[in-house]
C-alpha cells in the first residue's frame, strides 16, 4: 500500500526509532487471550510455526511489521497534536453556536400548486424541447462482449482445500484477535458471539478463495483473447468466438452511456468507466474486473457518439412533464415575488407573518424550534431542505423575515420568531463530551490533512494510479 510505504519512508528520515519494548508491548497486545486478557505463548508459537510459514514468511517479518506498525501510530499521534489544542471556552461557544435554536415560520410557493394552470399546446412543448435541446441529448455509449467467471464454481475446490489446512483454526483465531470482538456485528448491529464471529471470518476466507480461483480463471482466459487479438485486431467477435471454443458462456450488453451502466448483473463499480476506455486500438480490458460474486473479462462490440435526439425520443423521455414544471416553477415564483411585497408592507406596519400569509391564501409550515446541531425535522416532509432552511433561518435576527429563496420544489420565505440560547445548565452537563468529539475529529482532520500533504510531496496519487501502472506493464 502506498501510504504505508511513504509512512516507513517517513520514519526514517525523522529517525523514529522504535524499542524492543513498545514491539514486544503490541505484540503482547495482539496475542492476548480473550478469556484472560493476557498473553497467550501458545497463540503467538502457533502463528509464527504455522501461519507464518503458510504465507512464505518468517517470525522476523511479522517482527519488523510490528516495529513499522508501532512507528506509524507514532507518527499518526504526533501529526494530531494540533487537534488536541482547542480550549474549553473555545467549544462552549462552540456548543453555544451549534445548539441555539431557532422558531420559524415558512411561507411556502410549491409548483405543485401551479400544475394544473400550465397550458399544454404542441408550439409551446416545441419551443421548450428547441430551448432545452442540450437536455435530452443522446450520450455517448458503447457496447461490450463479456464472460463471467462466478466465484461459485470454485467453492468445491475451496472447500476441499481449506479441509486441508492444518492451521486454519489458528488463521481464523489470529484474524479474530487482531480485529477485535467489537468488528464483528450482526445485522441488527449487536456485537456476534465468538462462535459466530468466527463462522462469519471462515466465510469470508472460503468466498475470497472461491473469487481469487475465478480471478485466476479469467486471467487465463483474458491472456488467450490477448493473443487472439494480435492475429484478428479488427474482428469484434473475438470474445464470443473464443468463449464458444472454450465452452464458456459470452453475453453481449444493451447500449448504455457512461452514467448509466448496466445493472443486471454484479458488475463492478469500474466496469463503466473501463468499457469507455476500450477502443478499436484496445479492444478488450487488459485486467479481469472483480465484483463481488463473479470476474468479468470484457471486449468493445459498439461505440455510439453522442447525437442530438428527436422530439419522440425526448417524449420518451417525460418531455411533457419536464415542460409542465418549468412552467409551474415560473408561476410559483411569480405568485412568491408579488407576496413578497404585500410582506414587506404587511411587516412595516407591524402585521404579523402569520396574518399576512393567510390574508394571501400562501400555506405556511411551523417546523419545532431546531438548531445547527439539528440532523432531521420530519416535519418538512420533504417540502423544504433542512440545510437550506438552517442556513437562511440562523443568519436571522429575531422578528425579522429574510429575502425570496428559491427551493427544489419553487421558493420559500423564512420569518423567525424567536431565537432561544443554550440553557448554561445543559451546557455544563454536555460540555465534556462534546469537548472530547470535537477534539477528535480535529485530530482525524489534522492525521488527514499531513497524510494528504506528505503524499503530494512524495507525488504519490494512491492505488488507481498504480493499478494503471501495473496494467501498462503487462502490456
Amino acid at each position: 500500500v502506498p501510504e504505508r510505504l511513504l509512512l516507513v519512508e517517513k520514519m526514517r528520515q525523522l529517525g523514529v526509532v522504535v524499542s524492543n519494548e513498545a514491539v514486544a508491548d503490541w505484540i503482547t497486545r495482539v496475542f492476548q487471550d480473550p478469556q484472560t486478557g493476557k498473553f497467550s505463548r501458545d497463540m503467538y508459537r502457533g502463528f509464527v510455526e504455522r501461519a507464518l510459514p503458510s504465507a512464505g514468511l518468517t517470525e522476523a517479518d511479522f517482527q519488523r511489521f510490528a516495529r513499522n506498525e508501532v512507528g506509524i501510530r507514532h507518527l499518526y499521534a504526533l501529526s494530531a497534536v494540533g487537534g488536541t489544542l482547542i480550549s474549553p471556552r473555545e467549544a462552549g461557544q462552540l456548543f453555544r453556536l451549534e445548539n441555539e435554536e431557532v422558531s420559524a415560520e415558512i411561507a411556502l410557493f410549491s409548483l405543485s400548486n401551479h400544475l394544473a394552470q400550465v397550458q399544454v399546446t404542441p408550439e409551446a412543448i416545441g419551443a421548450f424541447f428547441t430551448n432545452q435541446e442540450a437536455r435530452y441529448r443522446v450520450p455517448e455509449m458503447v457496447r461490450v462482449s463479456y464472460v463471467r467467471f462466478p466465484a461459485t464454481n470454485h467453492l468445491a475446490e475451496v472447500d476441499q482445500l481449506l479441509g486441508q489446512r492444518t492451521n486454519l483454526t489458528e488463521q481464523i483465531d489470529m484474524i479474530y484477535r487482531q480485529r477485535g470482538p467489537e468488528a464483528f456485528k450482526d445485522k441488527a448491529n449487536v456485537t456476534m458471539s465468538e462462535a459466530q464471529a468466527k463462522e462469519t471470518i471462515r466465510t469470508a476466507m472460503r468466498e475470497q478463495l472461491s473469487l481469487s480461483k475465478a480471478q485466476a480463471q479469467a486471467m487465463s482466459f483474458a491472456e488467450q483473447l490477448f493473443s487472439q487479438y494480435e492475429n484478428e485486431p479488427a474482428q469484434l467477435d473475438n470474445l464470443e468466438r473464443l468463449a464458444a471454443a472454450l465452452g464458456l458462456t459470452a453475453a453481449v450488453t444493451d447500449p448504455f452511456p457512461r452514467s448509466r451502466p448496466p445493472v443486471n448483473l454484479d458488475f463492478p463499480p469500474e466496469f463503466a468507466s473501463t468499457a469507455f476506455e476500450l477502443s478499436t486500438n484496445q479492444p478488450m480490458s487488459t485486467e479481469p474486473l472483480v465484483g463481488e460474486e463473479a470476474v468479468y473479462v470484457i471486449a468493445l462490440k459498439g461505440r455510439y457518439p453522442s447525437r442530438p435526439s428527436t422530439i419522440e425520443e425526448a417524449r420518451q423521455k417525460n418531455l411533457e412533464a419536464d415542460f409542465r414544471q418549468f412552467e409551474a416553477r415560473k408561476l410559483a415564483l411569480e405568485a412568491a415575488r408579488a407576496f413578497y411585497d404585500k410582506l414587506a408592507a404587511g411587516l412595516a406596519r407591524n402585521e404579523s407573518f402569520s396574518a399576512i400569509c393567510a390574508a394571501s391564501s400562501v400555506p405556511t409550515i411551523k417546523p419545532p424550534p431546531f438548531a445547527r446541531s439539528t440532523r432531521s425535522l420530519p416535519e418538512l416532509a420533504g417540502r423544504v431542505d433542512l440545510g437550506q432552511l438552517q442556513s437562511v433561518a440562523l443568519a436571522l435576527q429575531a422578528g425579522k423575515a429574510s429575502e425570496l429563496k428559491e427551493t427544489r420544489d419553487g421558493a420559500m420565505v423564512v420569518y423567525v420568531a424567536g431565537r432561544k440560547p443554550v440553557d448554561e445548565s445543559r451546557l455544563q452537563a454536555e460540555l465534556a463530551a462534546f469537548l472530547e468529539d470535537i477534539r477528535s475529529e480535529q485530530q482525524q482532520q489534522a492525521v488527514n490533512e499531513w497524510l494528504n500533504r506528505e503524499m503530494e510531496m512524495a507525488q504519490i496519487s494512491g492505488l488507481p494510479e498504480l493499478g494503471s501502472r501495473r496494467r501498462s506493464q503487462s502490456r
